[in-house]
């Protein structure tokens, strides 16, 4: 069996044979598909689980661009998405990792809450990473989102403060790698 079988994903962005990178370096830019209307802030509203992202990679060794988190790794078609199944324009929403101590993977603390961001290649995209919320050590699921991080404001809060605050609002020149 292949490690990516579907044929418009670049080769460059399959996983296999490729390290997984537990560093995120400061400055790293992070990619999320959102709603054109969220994205000034994509996190304002979601439930906070498990955000899939794409990695840029470090500086030195770009791995992703900004618009390969638009193909689609689940089927064939539609190979990029453009637009939310009610019609609205899908956007790019760029974040900016803030880890100054680049010697250490990247984890916040809030409360009984740790948020980590996690490199999570999946066969069609080795760039894949999320930021992963735990409770007391405990992953934070759809399932148990009621009577975790939905009943503590204050750290839901907290968290959503330092999301947005990594989000880029100016522009910048994104890095790329040749297809």
């Amino acid at each position: 069996m292949c490690d990516c079988c579907i044929k418009h994903i670049p080769t460059r962005l399959h996983s296999k044979d490729k390290l997984q990178i537990d560093l995120f370096e400061d400055g790293e830019l992070l990619y999320r598909r959102c709603s054109a209307k969220l994205l000034e802030n994509p996190y304002a509203t979601i439930s906070l689980t498990e955000l899939s992202h794409n990695r840029s990679g470090h500086k030195n060794e770009i791995i992703s661009n900004r618009d390969d988190v638009l193909y689609n790794i689940v089927s064939e078609t539609p190979e990029r998405y453009s637009t939310y199944e009610n019609g609205e324009k899908i956007e790019v929403c760029v974040l900016k990792v803030k880890n100054p101590d680049n010697t250490i993977q990247y984890i916040k603390h809030f409360g009984d809450y740790e948020l980590m961001l996690l490199h999570d290649p999946v066969p069609c995209m080795y760039p894949h990473c999320i930021f992963r919320i735990a409770h007391l050590g405990t992953k934070v699921t759809f399932e148990n989102y009621k009577d975790t991080l939905k009943k503590d404001k204050i750290e839901r809060n907290q968290i959503r403060h330092e999301l947005s605050g990594m989000i880029i609002r100016e522009e910048i020149e994104f890095p790329t790698v040749e297809i």
